[in-house]
């Protein structure tokens, strides 16, 4: 009896989280994320000037690229659209969820996501970046100063060229190629990759690996990279104690 008792309950237990998956509802903390009730916004704001990017968001990934015009596209459930708004060069996307945690239950490849079009041809003075669970891709990207801070999610930098790059984040992994005149990167955990024109570097992680892959000589009195639990490496050369 006991074991049929305890079959019931978790048949039971199996079907009332299945009805909450199903309805999209919150429980003391989780939200469950069905992608089919998922809907694609885009907002466009012509070819303008953009000076400055600002970024504050709690889930979801982000992309840069170049295109003919400002845009920001955005597949969010509907309660959940980043808020865009653009005024005297600034581009502010704001996404927050008050729901502390979530799982999300796909039935497609598609997932939180917000992708920035900068027009053709912009050196953006200043973007910053502030997130929670954010994966960010940036390619070709031409900027003066680019901060990030998050606390999970990797980032990838390909191709762009930037005079200041700072970043202070906890966890996820940096790939970072193109030209840089200062890159300053604070990680806690993961690995950290930086390769192509580099001149002020330093690099401080506590769980993880850094590596250096340099176009043309580099002047190490210009270098600091430091790991507590991982390996350096420079130019396919690891670097000991």
């Amino acid at each position: 009896m006991k074991k049929y008792s305890l079959i019931l309950f978790a048949v039971t237990a199996v079907c009332i989280i299945v009805g909450l998956v199903y309805n999209y509802k919150s429980f003391e903390g989780i939200k469950y994320i069905n992608s089919s009730k998922m809907i694609k916004d885009e907002v466009n704001f012509g070819n303008v000037e953009v000076k400055e990017v600002k970024i504050d968001m709690d889930h979801g990934d982000i992309s840069f690229a170049y295109g003919p015009e400002l845009t920001v596209s955005s597949l969010y459930l509907k309660e959940d659209l980043p808020k865009v708004t653009y005024e005297n060069g600034v581009l502010s996307v704001i996404q927050k969820i008050p729901v502390s945690n979530y799982v999300s239950v796909r039935h497609s490849e598609d997932e939180y996501l917000t992708k920035v079009t900068i027009p053709e041809g912009t050196v953006i003075k200043k973007i910053e970046s502030v997130s929670n669970n954010c994966d960010a891709y940036l390619e070709n990207i031409d900027a003066e100063d680019v901060t990030f801070k998050q606390s999970t999610g990797d980032v990838d930098i390909k191709g762009c060229k930037f005079q200041n790059l700072i970043a202070d984040c906890q966890d996820g992994d940096f790939y970072v190629s193109g030209e840089f005149a200062n890159v300053d990167i604070k990680l806690e955990n993961d690995d950290v990759t930086l390769s192509g024109k580099l001149d002020q570097v330093k690099v401080d992680v506590i769980n993880g690996d850094i590596e250096l892959n340099t176009e043309g000589p580099i002047d190490l009195n210009k270098v600091s990279i430091n790991t507590l639990n991982g390996n350096l490496y420079i130019n396919g050369k690891e670097i000991g104690d």
